[in-house]
């Protein structure tokens, strides 16, 4: 039966209201550590060891009694290269004073080998080590003649590291 009392109500504790807001952020501390902590010891450490490529070349050449009869370029980089080369042929006197310009461009493109400017392009990447054609498609008497030979080398990729750099792609241009 009804008595005309209502059952009472709880007031909220404050206590117990601090208590749970302190559990709940003890919890939440513990779980962000806890995932932090995991994740730095099972995370793999990344070692990014780079080491930038090296290209260099060298000219091999053959001078024999007055007679020019070899030329390629090595490779002595650590990357595959494109390689270019200037021929600075110049006539001289007997006592080495030059005279003026020689033309000496029948001697010149053997194999792989393209004319483009003022530069011969050998059209292949070299590999390391390597080398390329030979330059000369005939011996050069150098009596009287003084031949340079000056070379360049690039990396071969990207494809376009030649044509950024040189303004030429040696791919690109058509080889005898």
């Amino acid at each position: 039966m009804y008595q005309g009392k209502s059952p009472r109500k709880k007031k909220p504790n404050k206590r117990n209201s601090l208590v749970i807001a302190l559990v709940l952020a003890v919890l939440l501390v513990a779980a962000v550590g806890t995932t932090i902590a995991y994740i730095n010891h099972s995370s793999n450490q990344v070692k990014n060891d780079f080491s930038p490529s090296e290209i260099t070349c060298q000219i091999d050449e053959k001078v024999d009694g007055g007679v020019k009869s070899s030329v390629k370029v090595k490779n002595t980089g650590k990357t595959a290269a494109y390689i270019r080369a200037a021929v600075i042929a110049n006539t001289v006197d007997d006592e080495g004073n030059i005279n003026g310009a020689a033309d000496v461009s029948g001697y010149l493109c053997g194999d792989g080998w393209v004319k483009s400017g003022d530069y011969y392009y050998y059209t292949i990447p070299v590999a390391p080590n390597e080398g390329t054609g030979e330059l000369l498609t005939e011996s050069i008497n150098l009596e009287g003649i003084q031949v340079t030979i000056l070379a360049e080398a690039i990396q071969s990729q990207p494809a376009s590291a030649a044509q950024d750099a040189w303004g030429v792609s040696p791919a690109s241009l058509s080889s005898n």
